[in-house]
């Protein structure tokens, strides 16, 4: 192992294993609230992104929406020029 002497290279290859296991795991729920969140932006533009986020946020992350979320995405604008939306956030 490129010169690094490990006293327990089961140990440290478990270890590594179940640290990779969680980084996509996290990074699956990550992509579930974005992928989810784009469509449905394009689908209403109109509606509360705000709600929308932290809706999608706790139903696939499991966090818990603060108490105080003031900053609200408060509009999403399509131009002919591009099929990306500009957010203005509050």
């Amino acid at each position: 192992m490129m010169g690094v002497n490990v006293s327990d290279p089961k140990g440290f290859n478990e270890t590594g294993e179940k640290m990779l296991r969680n980084q996509l795991l996290i990074f699956s729920r990550w992509c579930q609230v974005m992928l989810r969140f784009e469509k449905e932006l394009y689908v209403n533009p109109n509606q509360d992104l705000n709600k929308l986020w932290w809706d999608l946020v706790e139903k696939y992350q499991l966090v818990k929406r603060p108490e105080d979320a003031t900053r609200r995405i408060t509009r999403a604008r399509f131009t002919s020029s591009s099929p990306r939306p500009t957010t203005t956030i509050t």
